[in-house]
């Protein structure tokens, strides 16, 4: 038999259908790829050299004719305050202050990431702190930064786009974003996917949706996991008769290269197959999971290839849970109930009142002692209780990461699921406030994983071990 049916779960290391093997006493490392994250920063989706934002109040800054971008790799490349904009050396836009580098803060009309300032002495002579962001003084174009102009002994930003408004004469609109929302990202390693760019170390898989095109499914490649450059010209469209694709998942097997999504909003769960390994022309899109009994909807596919088969998890709508199986061939049952929900990961000393769950993701693991773990990411909505501090201002429910994890048998299709018992296993706190993280995705490079989730400004990286 197969199906997600036969998945049964441990609750706080507590065996629910049988005692299993947990996988940290196999010889996993608990800590590594579990906890804790650090939050590395925000995410860049590029199309050549321009910045996909979901909103833009202009696309481009005037610069000055004798300022040309430098060429950049990482924001250490150039000066600050200017940012590694796709590739160029610029002042950067922003959506809010975690967009910017380290002593920037966002501010400003247009919305750029400039010095941070408590006092005018910190913004250099006869500079001016206004509202936590310095206005620098100049005296010529030189004393500014590329993307900002010496106007009345000021260094301001004049706001510029292909539809208006122009620059001056000696001045030229240095285009820096293009509108576009990315959602939904999937990450795997470079050698999972074939033809990727030289040094390319992860490729994201994500839906991109512009007002000219509202879905589609765009590879993106990164040297540095932050900044990811779009295949040009590789966009995978809704099949016939459908209005959206979203949520990717790509798995490599001896066949070639799978591609999941989701169909119109939870309809469906499809996939194609791209026998050249690069996901960018998959064949033709075939229903793997419908909704069931249990699950009014489904939604965020999830695969992994162990021991010569495809494990699948697929969400049901917000608060339904997460089943998790081995495919039938090229379908999927959702069986009779989920194999995780929401109860599942209820701790009274850690994380309560848990509502939702969703957004698995998979990832195998070979431990020291040979077996297999499958590892299980996956959103949730609760409260994290803050260590010894019962009611205090951090007991607000949000989105929070959470981890489970279960051996794979050589025979057979039982999975018992452990969760962890220090979940949430990521969850970010500012100004006394939790924040949210939602779909995660997560990437091993050598020691080190890369945890890419969403919050409410876009996408986002953390890393564990933290360094």
């Amino acid at each position: 038999m197969s199906g997600a049916g036969l998945a049964c779960v441990a609750l706080l290391l507590t065996a629910a259908c049988g005692l299993a093997p947990q996988p940290d006493s196999d010889g996993v490392r608990v800590r590594d790829g579990v906890a804790p994250f650090s939050d590395q920063g925000s995410l860049q989706f590029c199309i050549g050299t321009q910045r996909l934002l979901p909103s833009v109040e202009r696309q481009g800054l005037c610069r000055a004719d004798e300022q040309v971008p430098s060429s950049c790799l990482s924001d250490t490349d150039c000066r600050s305050p200017e940012s590694c904009v796709c590739g160029q050396c610029m002042v950067q836009f922003c959506e809010a202050t975690s967009d910017c580098r380290e002593g920037l803060i966002c501010a400003g009309r247009p919305k750029r990431c400039s010095p941070r300032c408590n006092a005018d002495d910190e913004c250099g002579p006869y500079g001016v702190c206004n509202g936590g962001a310095c206005e620098t003084a100049c005296w010529e174009q030189s004393d500014c930064p590329t993307g900002e102009l010496c106007l009345v002994g000021r260094c301001a930003a004049v706001g510029c786009g292909p539809d208006g408004p122009n620059c001056f004469d000696g001045e030229t609109c240095l285009v820096q974003a293009a509108v576009g929302a990315v959602t939904g990202v999937s990450a795997v390693t470079a050698e999972e996917v074939a033809n990727t760019s030289e040094d390319t170390r992860i490729v994201a898989f994500a839906e991109l949706q512009t007002p000219s095109q509202p879905s589609a499914i765009v590879r993106f490649e990164s040297v540095d996991g932050r900044r990811f450059v779009a295949t040009i010209g590789q966009q995978i469209l809704p099949p016939g008769g459908a209005s959206r694709l979203s949520n990717p998942a790509v798995l490599r097997t001896p066949e070639g290269l799978y591609l999941f999504a989701e169909l119109d909003g939870g309809a469906s769960i499809v996939r194609a197959l791209d026998a050249g390994g690069a996901g960018t022309a998959p064949g033709a899109f075939t229903t793997v999971a419908t909704p069931s009994a249990w699950a009014s909807e489904v939604h965020a596919p999830s695969a992994a290839y162990v021991n010569g088969r495809v494990v699948f998890a697929v969400a049901g709508a917000a608060g339904e849970g997460i089943a998790i199986g081995y495919l039938d061939g090229a379908t999927f049952a959702l069986g009779t109930a989920a194999t995780l929900t929401p109860a599942s990961f209820e701790n009274p000393e850690r994380f309560v009142g848990v509502s939702t769950l969703g957004s698995p993701d998979l990832r195998v693991e070979e431990s020291s002692g040979g077996r297999n773990i499958l590892r299980v990411y996956a959103d949730a909505f609760g409260t994290a209780l803050p260590v010894g501090i019962e009611g205090a201002s951090l007991d607000v429910p949000t989105s929070s990461v959470v981890y489970a994890a279960a051996v794979v048998p050589d025979e057979g299709d039982a999975l018992s699921f452990f969760i962890a018992s220090d979940n949430p296993t990521f969850g970010r706190v500012q100004n006394f406030a939790p924040l949210e993280e939602y779909a995660p995705s997560v990437v091993q490079l050598g020691h080190t994983y890369l945890l890419y989730f969403a919050d409410d400004v876009g996408p986002r990286v953390a890393q564990n071990p933290v360094r």
